[in-house]
């Protein structure tokens, strides 16, 4: 079978490209996209020493005497690393990846020498989200997708490229609608040299993540090619962490963090123009290690429990039962679930 024959599989392509790009030709990979997932054999501490085991309980990693990891990352973002003198049903630690990207962090973070695992996460620091990544709006093109860098808007920017780009990106329908501007598709008609000039998407798309007011993250590389449909009036934001910068960390504080969420909803408030957009968007603060593996270490660490938890709730439904028994059982459950979210939200007040 040539090459262009062969099955394709976007995740996972881009996932490979990724730890090509971090460790070169280092690691041994096999790519089975027919079958939806991958693997990456051997994975061992730069140092030659002992990978290390996260313990769920003490929120430490510890050397456990064996020197290598293997991995399997399916094309739906779980990823699994194993270790060879386990039971495969017991010593497996289960990620849940969003961006292919941050399969090779996860992969870094285990060549790591066990030192740096087992030592403390550097304290945390206040990041301008403008200085980690850099953020673009979506254009809409008859040939795909272009980007337009928000941090440097051009200095001979249309006065209705703005007003309409505003409007779109803070989904401001009504005034939309009274024709103070024009929907996201109809702006390359409008302004064909303007948006033919912007560079074209698709290296964008396949660095980042795309995200709406609601700071609900989408995999920039799903966002479909070709030509811009019309069923989106509305623009949307890429965001690309820089390089120093730990997407697998920013994946997870855009989805989880609560006050990330009202800085978002705060900038893409209707009555911004797009200055204050881009003001607003690139002022998010962002708390996290200054140090790139620690930041790795946080989200995984995070990552891994809330893997856990799902699983535990999974086998908590599950575990077979005499049926009769299983309204009762459930009720219990429902029960104490409901104490401990009510616990969690005691111990995280809303500022």
């Amino acid at each position: 079978m040539s090459d262009s024959d062969a099955p394709k599989n976007p995740y996972l392509d881009i996932c490979a490209s990724f730890i090509e790009q971090r460790f070169g030709n280092t690691l041994v990979m096999a790519r089975f996209p027919e079958w939806g997932y991958m693997y990456c054999g051997r994975i061992a501490p730069q140092d030659g020493g002992e990978v290390c085991k996260f313990d769920g309980a003490k929120l430490t990693w510890s050397a456990c005497g064996q020197d290598s990891t293997y991995w399997s990352i399916e094309e739906d973002g779980a990823v699994y690393a194993g270790y060879p003198q386990d039971d495969a049903s017991e010593g497996v630690l289960t990620f849940q990846a969003g961006h292919p990207r941050e399969v090779s962090e996860l992969i870094h973070l285990f060549v790591q020498p066990s030192a740096r695992l087992t030592a403390e996460i550097s304290e945390s620091r206040i990041f301008k989200l403008g200085n980690i990544a850099d953020l673009y709006a979506m254009i809409a093109s008859k040939d795909g997708w272009r980007v337009l860098n928000l941090a440097r808007l051009p200095a001979k920017m249309p006065e209705g490229v703005r007003t309409s780009l505003s409007l779109t990106l803070t989904q401001n329908w009504e005034r939309l609608t009274k024709g103070e501007g024009c929907q996201a598709w109809e702006m390359e008609d409008r302004w064909p040299d303007f948006v033919g000039g912007l560079p074209d998407a698709e290296p964008y798309l396949r660095a980042g993540y795309l995200v709406d007011p609601d700071c609900r993250l989408r995999l920039g590389h799903n966002l479909p090619q070709g030509a811009a449909g019309k069923d989106d009036p509305f623009s949307g934001i890429l965001f690309i962490p820089h390089d120093d910068v730990s997407s697998f960390y920013l994946g997870e504080y855009f989805g989880y963090d609560r006050n990330v969420l009202k800085h978002m909803r705060d900038a893409f408030a209707v009555e911004n123009d797009l200055d204050t957009v881009c003001a607003m968007l690139t002022k998010i603060p962002v708390c996290m290690p200054p140090d790139f593996t620690d930041q790795i270490k946080v989200a995984s660490q995070t990552n891994l429990l809330r893997c856990d938890v799902i699983d535990k709730a999974k086998q908590l439904v599950r575990t077979p039962a005499p049926y009769r028994d299983m309204c009762v059982r459930y009720q219990a459950a429902r029960h104490a679930l409901g104490r401990m979210v009510d616990a969690c939200q005691r111990c995280s007040p809303a500022p």
